[in-house]
Formats: C-alpha cells, sequence, structure tokens
C-alpha cells in the first residue's frame, strides 16, 4: 500500500488538475519500479496497491527498499508505504489488510517523528 504524503494540501495549493497529474506521476513511478505483470492501482484518493506475483515477505522487502532508495531522486511526490506477503491460505483481502494496518503505523511513526523535528528545544 501506498499513500501520498500531504496530498490535500497538495492539492489545496496547486489545483486539483495539478493534484491528477501528479497522481499519474506516481502511478508511473510505481509502475517503473515492479515488474510489468505486477499490478499497480489506484485504492481511492492517493492510496496506491502494489500487487507482486508471487512474492514472499523477503522478495516484498526488497521491492519495498528499491522504492525506498529511488524515491528521493524520481519520485514525484514524498509518499509512505505499508506492506504484506501473502501467508498460506490467507485471502487477498486479509493480506491487503494487513499491508494498510501496516501503512497506518508507518504514518503515525513518521508523523510522532516529523513532530519532534518541529518542536522546538527547551533551553534550561
Amino acid at each position: 500500500m501506498v499513500d501520498v504524503d500531504f496530498f490535500k494540501q497538495y492539492n489545496d495549493r496547486n489545483g486539483h488538475a495539478e493534484g491528477d497529474a501528479i497522481l499519474v506521476k506516481m502511478a508511473r513511478f510505481l509502475m517503473r519500479h515492479v515488474r510489468a505483470e505486477e499490478a499497480v492501482v489506484r485504492v481511492g484518493g492517493d492510496e496506491f496497491l502494489v500487487v507482486l506475483c508471487d512474492s514472499d515477505e523477503e522478495q516484498t522487502e526488497h521491492v519495498v527498499a528499491r522504492l525506498r532508495v529511488a524515491a528521493p531522486s524520481s519520485a514525484p511526490v514524498p509518499f509512505s508505504m505499508g506492506w504484506a506477503a501473502r501467508r498460506g491460505n490467507e485471502t487477498f483481502e486479509a493480506t491487503m489488510v494487513r499491508a494498510d494496518h501496516q501503512l497506518l503505523a508507518v504514518r503515525v511513526d513518521e508523523r510522532k517523528d516529523l513532530q519532534k523535528r518541529r518542536k522546538p528545544k527547551r533551553k534550561n
């Protein structure tokens, strides 16, 4: 699961046409970093689902790492990711829910870290 960071603010600042263009660029960025047979699907607003074929947890983490490395130089906007690899007979929906929960956890951690960095340090 991929979620564009602060997309509402981006849309408000730059307009919906520019926001739509960024979503297209984001989809293209994601498609460049997965195999042709793997799906990149917009699942809502500014969220994308990347469906990897026959990937275990290690392979999935490799793709996540590749996206993280590529992001600073070629992603159109900052984004957050949550991921999960299908376990045994787990349904596709259950795997998506686990990935979505991890995305939420990542977002909470990132926002806490951002708040810490923005908070002015007190002098004693």
